[in-house]
């Protein structure tokens, strides 16, 4: 019995020798803080905080809440990156840094020119009677004494829009080739299409929280890529549509766009809803999600307006 005793003895003094010389070590805690209003998602691990072996690569994702954005990482991890790698060597400590959103304030009873051409989504009688916008065909001057522009199936902008002195400027999908070239000081034709659009590939999109979604290239439903992130004056803001962006749901996106000394938020609107030949649901789903996006704008707590049925 004791010779046994001892054999045992003998093999878990080896396994833990074997285990310490190997780097196998179970007990590397790693501990996220939270700063502000967001959750850190863990690579093969749901717990906020969870221990590891040494040398495990956890990989780091920030997610923020609605109407807030991730900052910073500060502790064993810097700089802004998400997602980010670390490798555990020894206790870890990582807090994640979330702030809100700040936007740019509108009137409660903003002015909006609605621009489009014979045939185009005209706003919604509920629209209408809203905000009883202005309606200009084709025009050559920019839209003045105007909060909110919106560029619907205006081929072809006769007026530059960044003489534009409102706070507010929505796209629809047949506008936004011009709008994106005259933003991104593009000549050719559709060159923005070239850079930033596709319609023939199957890219993961997250624009819109707190889904992230993939979504597929389709004729009339477009796709505003990521690529927009890394140009100068373009600041997105991902978190302050309670919406998803799937190939079964609308595509909506918010920037903030600085050029010329003039800032916009900038509004983009693909509405997904199965069948486009569907004129009054277009306009009324179109309609529906400018109203909501006004009235955050405008210091409001709005309810994203639900997917219709297609």
């Amino acid at each position: 019995m004791k010779k046994r005793l001892v054999f045992a003895l003998l093999l878990l003094t080896l396994a833990l020798t074997l285990s310490a010389a190997t780097g196998c070590e179970k007990d590397l805690p790693l501990t996220i803080t939270i700063k502000g209003q967001g959750v850190v998602h863990q690579l093969f691990t749901s717990k906020a905080s969870s221990a590891y072996s040494k040398d495990s690569v956890v990989t780091l994702s920030a997610q923020p809440a609605l109407m807030w954005q991730f900052s910073h990482w500060e502790g064993a991890i810097t700089g802004s990156a998400s997602p980010k790698e670390i490798t555990l060597t020894e206790p870890t400590a990582i807090t994640a840094v979330f702030t809100p959103v700040e936007l740019p304030s509108i009137p409660q009873d903003p002015t909006v020119a609605w621009c489009y051409v014979t045939g185009g989504f005209m706003p919604s009688e509920a629209f209408v009677a809203e905000y009883d916008p202005d309606s200009f065909q084709e025009p050559t001057i920019t839209p003045a004494g105007y909060d909110v522009l919106v560029i619907d199936e205006l081929f072809n902008l006769q007026f530059p829009v960044t003489d534009f002195a409102g706070k507010v400027i929505v796209t629809l999908d047949s506008g936004v080739d011009d709008f994106l070239d005259q933003m991104l000081g593009m000549t050719g034709d559709d060159e923005s299409y070239e850079v930033y659009w596709d319609y023939d590939s199957v890219r993961m999109l997250s624009w819109s929280y707190p889904v992230i979604g993939e979504e597929i290239g389709a004729y009339s439903d477009a796709q505003v890529y990521h690529s927009l992130d890394e140009v100068e004056g373009f600041t997105r803001f991902p978190t302050v549509l309670e919406a998803s962006s799937t190939r079964y749901a609308d595509d909506i996106i918010v920037y903030s766009v600085t050029r010329g000394g003039r800032t916009w938020i900038w509004l983009h609107i693909g509405p997904h809803f199965g069948n486009y030949d569907d004129a009054e649901l277009a306009k009324n789903r179109s309609s529906a999600i400018i109203d909501y996006v006004l009235e955050l704008l405008a210091g409001g707590n709005p309810v994203f307006p639900p997917i219709p049925a297609p």
